[in-house]
């Protein structure tokens, strides 16, 4: 199963690393049209939301035993203060050519940083 790690959170944006499953990459298998949909909820209880899709096909040419991917996904102008208890919300999904198919639904209250972040760094 898909795992969430590494996130963070400056204005305007979230970051985070997705760690495929060996299975899910590996013996030739492929995620097609990958699609992260996320929110973030702020403590005056704002929710700002995002999307990246990828229309390509991901595949783990390397074969490695834990494939991953980093993301920053950006949120516009929203602004959110520096040691602001953010709670991010996962949805990220892929097409199995006649259905969306849930990759992973996942949550977690991040604070977050001032100034900029630096993705895939960290635990």
């Amino acid at each position: 199963m898909a795992k969430i790690k590494s996130v963070q959170a400056a204005d305007p944006g979230v970051g985070f690393v997705l760690e495929f499953d060996n299975g899910e990459l590996s013996g030739g298998n492929t995620l097609p049209n990958l699609v992260v949909n996320l929110s973030v909820n702020t403590p005056q209880g704002g929710v700002c939301t995002s999307s990246v899709s990828i229309a390509n096909t991901i595949s783990d040419t390397d074969n490695s035993s834990t494939p991953t991917m980093v993301f920053v996904v950006p949120f516009g102008d929203t602004a959110y203060a520096p040691g602001q208890q953010l709670t991010i919300n996962f949805n990220i999904t892929y097409s199995n050519g006649t259905q969306r198919v849930t990759l992973i639904t996942y949550s977690e209250t991040v604070q977050s940083q001032g100034g900029s972040f630096i993705a895939g760094l960290g635990s």
